[in-house]
This record gives C-alpha cells, sequence and structure tokens, in this order.
C-alpha cells in the first residue's frame, strides 16, 4: 500500500467490496501544503457543493466517494490546477490531507472516476439544480467560478471520453484570462 497510507483498514474493505467510500476525517496536523483551500471549505459547502450530488451523480463504491472527488476537483479549481492530468504533480499525501483523506487516487483512478460519472450520472442536471438553488438564494449572484471550473472538469473530460480522443493538454485555456495567468 505505501508509507502514505495510514487509513490500511478501510482500503482493505474497499478493495473486498464492503465499504462504499471511505469518510473524510480532517486531523490536526502541521505544514500541510496547499492546505489554505481548506478555508473555502466552508463556502463551498454552504453554496451546495454536496446538496445534489447524490441525487444526479453515480459513483462506484470504493475507497474513493462521490464527496472525496468533488472536495478534490473544487480544490483542484481554487489551486489553479489547470487540468485532470496536471493533478498527477501534486503530492498526493498532501493534497490528501486537505480532503480529509490519507492520499489522493492517481490520475489512472480519476481519470475512471470521471468517466463512470459522465456515463452513468447527470451532470448537466445536477448543475441545473446548483444553479437554479444558487439563482433563489440570491438571484443578483449567479454562481461562482470554482463551480464553472469544477463543471469545466467533468464536462471536457465527458467530452473527450464519448469522442475519443482524450488529449493530455490543459482543459481551461480560456480561463487563464480570469485567473489571472
Amino acid at each position: 500500500m505505501g508509507l502514505g497510507c495510514t487509513r490500511e483498514q478501510e482500503r482493505v474493505e474497499a478493495a473486498l467490496g464492503g465499504l462504499n467510500e471511505a469518510v473524510p476525517a480532517f486531523v490536526p496536523d502541521q505544514d500541510v501544503k496547499s492546505a489554505g483551500v481548506l478555508f473555502a471549505l466552508p463556502a463551498l459547502l454552504l453554496n451546495g457543493l454536496l446538496k445534489y450530488a447524490n441525487n444526479y451523480l453515480s459513483f462506484p463504491k470504493g475507497y474513493y466517494g462521490l464527496q472525496s472527488f468533488l472536495l478534490l476537483l473544487s480544490f483542484a479549481a481554487l489551486l489553479r490546477i489547470k487540468s485532470l492530468e496536471a493533478i498527477r504533480y501534486c503530492e498526493a499525501g498532501e493534497l490528501g490531507k486537505a480532503i480529509g483523506l490519507d492520499r489522493i487516487p492517481e490520475i489512472r483512478t480519476l481519470r475512471k472516476k470521471v468517466k463512470y460519472i459522465t456515463n452513468h450520472g447527470e451532470p448537466e442536471q445536477w448543475s441545473k439544480e446548483l444553479s437554479k438553488y444558487w439563482m433563489e438564494e440570491d438571484p443578483n449572484w449567479p454562481g461562482s467560478f470554482t463551480w464553472t471550473a469544477m463543471y469545466g472538469y467533468i464536462a471536457e473530460a465527458r467530452h473527450r471520453y464519448r469522442s475519443g480522443m482524450y488529449r493530455g493538454k490543459a482543459m481551461f485555456k480560456g480561463f487563464n484570462r480570469l485567473l489571472g495567468k
């Protein structure tokens, strides 16, 4: 399992099919790189990150569940990680602590999860439901960039998987202007 895995029992249960998902557990730690994104966690949850996810997004059983997956995509957008492929260059243990697990999944697992969500879930309906929720909460503010970027990860990957031409290029060429790069 490697040195970074500290939740061995849950990983074994997930491998044997006895665990739906590992529940994120945030523990006190020091010097965690990129942990500043945790300041955005309350805002993400208040804006409905997990509100309708179980209704519209299906996810396979395993160690990494829907909750962890959405946190990872949100934090990746906040950290200005330009593509799903670029997540491979992040320190797995450090970002894993930020999402409440021992490490993040490797890129191959992330690709499989994105493919599963796009083929078995309804990300467009989820996005519409969140937009409706935001507009009802505050009609003057139509959502935030984080949601647009996170939805962009899923939508772009969906297009690439369905068209059969997956490329490792940056998914957010047009968003660099918004990010100030």
